[in-house]
């Protein structure tokens, strides 16, 4: 059994892209690592999110708490939520996709 750095373990990743905001995942993570947030402005048009309708908070984990522990990624209805190692490529571009929607967020909230 090889530990690893924590830099290598796996965690959850959230596609913004495909998270409705149905709190299945938060609901169900053991560590209560995951909340739902106001969904990025950029998203509202998608998957028929609306204001205050479903799609209009998204699930957002809280890095330090999550164990990837694999939960919230099979409960997850829509293939939202993925447990990768932090240094796989599909988390680095994950969290690139995120990071562009909540620095929108972020500019239209300071508007």
């Amino acid at each position: 059994c090889q530990q690893l750095k924590p830099a290598e373990r796996p965690k959850a990743f959230v596609e913004l892209e495909k998270c409705t905001g149905c709190v299945y995942c938060a609901h169900s993570c053991p560590f209560d690592c995951i909340t739902m947030e106001n969904a990025p402005p950029s998203l509202n048009g998608l998957l028929g999110r609306g204001i205050g309708g479903i799609g209009a908070t998204v699930a957002v984990v809280e890095m330090r708490k999550c164990t990837g522990c694999t939960v919230c990624e099979v409960d997850c209805p829509y293939d939202a939520i993925h447990i990768w190692k932090q240094t796989d490529p599909r988390a680095k571009s994950c969290e690139t996709n995120n990071k562009k929607f909540w620095d929108e967020l972020k500019q239209v909230q300071a508007a």
